[in-house]
């Protein structure tokens, strides 16, 4: 497994393929949940990055293991609050991407 995972809707997580991080495309809070089980019993992973929605959807026992665990370290990605913010979080995403890659990557819808 990769050192950084990223889990989530796959129209908001592909981009991160770019920068090398491993992604999980996923819609099913009950997989994800899996997942998470997983990584905490493996800790292979370093890093692992979930959208936020999905997050949300996950049963607070597991949420509270991943919180306290120090490997893999679990963070979230924000969700965007709505359309008129979509630039303000692709200007982010390529940042981010830029970076982890050093090109500037324009994301279009």
């Amino acid at each position: 497994m990769s050192e950084v995972l990223i889990i989530g809707e796959p129209e908001v997580i592909e981009g991160f393929e770019l920068t090398g991080a491993g992604i999980e495309p996923e819609i099913d809070p009950a997989r994800v949940q899996w997942l998470m089980e997983e990584l905490l019993r493996s800790r292979d992973t370093e890093i692992v990055v979930i959208t936020e929605s999905l997050y949300e959807q996950i049963p607070e026992k597991v949420r509270t293991r991943a919180e306290a665990s120090g490997r893999p370290l679990f963070v979230t990605l924000p969700r965007p609050a709505g359309r008129e913010d979509w630039a303000e979080r692709e200007d982010l995403v390529s940042q981010i991407i830029r970076r982890a890659i050093g090109y500037r990557v324009k994301i279009r819808r």
